[in-house]
């Protein structure tokens, strides 16, 4: 029972941690009107990509987990399904704080100057996509 809360605390703080730094970078400055054009257009593309994606891959995982299902046991397919909706929305908070964190990297790159301050940003960033694997 101490492994389940402590479980339960390490997911509450990576998630936590995760929506932490997602909302801290997208707080950031996109820098000037034709970056922030240009990184319109790349987020609307991200976003085309992975709705597409999401709905064909989703097919192909419901039909494996009803043959698991079938094959194996209920449990296997309905952990299947769990698992690549976790999965899932892992990668669509992760595509969508790539495309936040891009030109605010680049932002901080063009105003500071500074290596570490730009490396910051793009490690805030990333984290976030880590932490909601783990999390998730």
């Amino acid at each position: 029972m101490e492994y389940l809360i402590l479980l339960f605390i390490a997911v509450l703080a990576a998630v936590g941690f995760a929506a932490y730094n997602f909302f801290r970078v997208k707080r950031m400055k996109e820098g000037t009107s034709e970056m922030e054009e240009i990184a319109s257009a790349i987020r609307i593309g991200a976003n085309a990509f992975i709705n597409y994606e999401y709905k064909v891959l989703y097919v192909i995982v419901v039909v494996v987990a009803i043959i698991m299902g079938i094959v194996t046991s209920w449990t296997t397919g309905a952990a299947l399904l769990i698992g690549s909706v976790m999965s899932g929305c892992a990668g669509f908070i992760g595509m969508r704080i790539a495309t936040y964190a891009n030109v605010r990297v680049a932002n901080e790159a063009r105003t500071t100057k500074k290596l570490g301050k730009t490396l910051q940003v793009a490690f805030r960033g990333g984290s976030v996509m880590g932490l909601c694997v783990a999390g998730f």
